[in-house]
C-alpha cells in the first residue's frame, strides 16, 4: 500500500476493515468467498449502519485485498458491490440581512477583514487556518490558497470589487 502511495490513514482504515471481515467470519480473509464478503458488506449497512462512504472505503479495502494482495479476479466481487451513492448536501445560503450579521459582528476590522476574505474566496476551514499575509496580492486582487484540500493542490481565488 505505501509502495502505491495511498495515506496512512487509508493503509489503517484498510487494514482495520479487512481485519473486521476476517473477525466477523472468524477465518482468514483469503478463505473468504465473494458471497460471504457481500453478507459482510449488507452488515455493514443495515446491522452496523455505517454511512456510505464508510462502507465504501471497506469494500475498497477489500477489493485491494482481494486484487492487489492476493492477485484475484475482482470482476466478480465489484459487479456484486457497486460504490453506494453518499448523500449529498447542499451548502446553506444566508439571506443578505443574515450574512450582513455575520460579516459585522467582529468587534476587530482586522476580524472583519478576515471573515469577509474567507466567504468571498469561498475558502475551507482549513485552507482559512493557513492563509498568511503573503499570500494576499492586493495589485491583482488575488488570494493564493497554499496547502487546499489533502494538499493536493494550490489555487488561486480571484477577487473581484
Amino acid at each position: 500500500m505505501t509502495v502505491r502511495g495511498l495515506a496512512e490513514r487509508t493503509r489503517q482504515s484498510y487494514t482495520s476493515y479487512v481485519a473486521d471481515l476476517a473477525s466477523f467470519y472468524d477465518r482468514s480473509p483469503d478463505q473468504i468467498c465473494y458471497d460471504e464478503v457481500v453478507d459482510w458488506v449488507h452488515h455493514l449497512i443495515r446491522d452496523r449502519q455505517l454511512a456510505p462512504s464508510t462502507v465504501n472505503i471497506a469494500v475498497n479495502g477489500v477489493r485491494f485485498l482481494y486484487g492487489v494482495t492476493l492477485h484475484r479476479d475482482v470482476d466478480e466481487l465489484m459487479a456484486a458491490i457497486p460504490h453506494m451513492k453518499r448523500n449529498t448536501t447542499r451548502a446553506q445560503v444566508y439571506a443578505k440581512s443574515e450574512l450582513e450579521a455575520i460579516l459585522t459582528a467582529p468587534l476587530q476590522p482586522r476580524d472583519r477583514a478576515f471573515l469577509m476574505t474567507v466567504y468571498a474566496g469561498g475558502l475551507r476551514l482549513s485552507e482559512a487556518i493557513h492563509l498568511q499575509t503573503r499570500d494576499v496580492d492586493r495589485a491583482r486582487m488575488q488570494l493564493r490558497v497554499r496547502n487546499g484540500k489533502g494538499a493536493k493542490y494550490a489555487k488561486v481565488v480571484v477577487m473581484q470589487r
